[in-house]
């Protein structure tokens, strides 16, 4: 996956936008994070999620 096709990807499928994800993640909110990315399969989520999950070790 490239850089073009996530940006396909938010403009065209409706995903969210990786700022959207990491204000999420700036309000408390990881679990939802979490189970966006496993029902919906939105990049994003997965990604600030798993940063903050290495991050807490």
């Amino acid at each position: 996956m490239t850089l073009d096709d996530l940006e396909w990807q938010v403009n065209y499928n409706g995903g969210m936008a990786p700022r959207l994800a990491r204000l999420l993640l700036a309000q408390g909110h990881l679990e939802l994070l979490n189970q966006v990315a496993a029902e919906r399969g939105e990049w994003f989520c997965a990604d600030v999620a798993a940063q903050e999950l290495c991050r807490a070790g």
